[in-house]
């Protein structure tokens, strides 16, 4: 499979700026902008641009609702209804005499601002997705939503359910400079109600480090550096590095911090790319057959270069922050047993789109 590539967030906020500003135009370089940084991001500079640059200027958009609160108010576990996280679907779509899997990872998201995808996410509860910090910054809230169980990006036939972001959650700690503690949630307006075909993916486990195993990541983002936007989702399996190993890479020891982790094969080739930036590194476990959230995806140099890994946000050591700023949700539990594929038509589904 061809090369994915992660968001350098350094870009997002001054693509921002290019869409408001009056001042600054698609041509321009914002005050601030080395010329390493430029050349180095320049191929993801110019897709963001290309895909937001269509959108007509900013005005005022209604929101409805109150504002978000600051603190979540915990949702009693008597009020939410029992369900299982990460069990993958294996669903047919008939389509010209061939089968082909769609909403595998029912759990997957993609982050749209104004209607434009940018960003992956991944569903953690009924009202929350997590994702990279540095999808979020900068993006104001009234114009990001949220949307589950696309897989074509050009088929306006598919049920998809879209909510709006009801409130957004950025690490306090993240950093722009090392991009440490890369991680954020998004609060959704509506409820996503849970059913044999929809669950949230299971979080990490805290004592698993992952080192040497086999991870899947899935994304709508470029299929080589500097090229397009896959128009399906796609997936790719990477292993992932011990925090030695990552540390002995071109990177170095002083630019991977203890919340990250590494992925990808020492002479590149797979790899995450230019937007699949918050999207899901899942490990099975294939015991139960389920999925945990082991990473999500952050940076890297490149896509898929060889000696330079991706790099995602280690989801183990922020279990606590998450269950902290999600009370207000209900989660689903961990299989104790096996759970199989389910399978079914989509043309059998039953699925909720609210406006947005």
């Amino acid at each position: 499979m061809n090369a994915y590539k992660r968001h350098w967030q350094i870009v997002l906020p001054w693509t921002f700026l290019l869409l408001t500003s009056p001042v600054l135009g698609a041509n321009s370089t914002p005050q601030g902008f080395s010329s390493t940084s430029v050349l180095r991001q320049n191929n993801f500079f110019e897709w963001l641009l290309s895909i937001f640059q269509t959108i007509p200027p900013f005005s005022v958009i209604p929101t409805t609702g109150r504002p978000p609160t600051t603190a979540p108010v915990t949702t009693e576990p008597s009020a939410c209804e029992a369900c299982k996280c990460g069990a993958a679907n294996s669903i047919r779509r008939i389509v010209g005499g061939y089968e082909t899997q769609v909403n595998q990872y029912p759990w997957m998201a993609m982050l749209l601002f104004r209607g434009h995808f940018y960003c992956g996410a991944s569903l953690i509860s009924d009202r929350y997705v997590v994702t990279a910090a540095h999808c979020l910054r900068s993006f104001p809230r009234p114009f990001v939503s949220v949307r589950l169980m696309a897989h074509n990006l050009k088929d306006r036939t598919v049920r998809v359910i879209d909510r709006r972001a009801d409130k957004v959650v950025v690490h306090p700690k993240y950093s722009m400079s090392n991009n440490d503690n890369d991680i954020g949630l998004v609060k959704l307006d509506q409820v996503v109600e849970m059913s044999s075909v929809m669950r949230p993916v299971c979080l990490a486990i805290s004592e698993r480090s992952y080192d040497d195993e086999l991870a899947v990541i899935t994304g709508w983002g470029v299929t080589s550096e500097g090229g397009q936007v896959s128009q399906t989702l796609r997936e790719v399996k990477v292993p992932i590095l011990s925090q030695m190993a990552c540390h002995a890479t071109k990177y170095g020891k002083d630019r991977i911090t203890e919340n990250m982790l590494c992925a990808g094969a020492a002479e590149g080739g797979l790899d995450a790319c230019q937007g699949d930036s918050g999207g899901p590194l899942m490990v099975s476990n294939g015991d139960l057959n389920t999925f945990h959230l082991a990473g999500v995806v952050s940076w890297g140099e490149g896509c898929a270069r060889e000696d330079y890994p991706g790099v995602y946000t280690r989801v183990s050591q922020y279990l606590e922050w998450i269950d902290e700023n999600t009370k207000d949700s209900c989660g689903c539990e961990v299989p104790s047993q096996r759970i199989d594929q389910v399978e079914i038509l989509e043309n059998e589904f039953t699925f909720i789109k609210s406006a947005v």
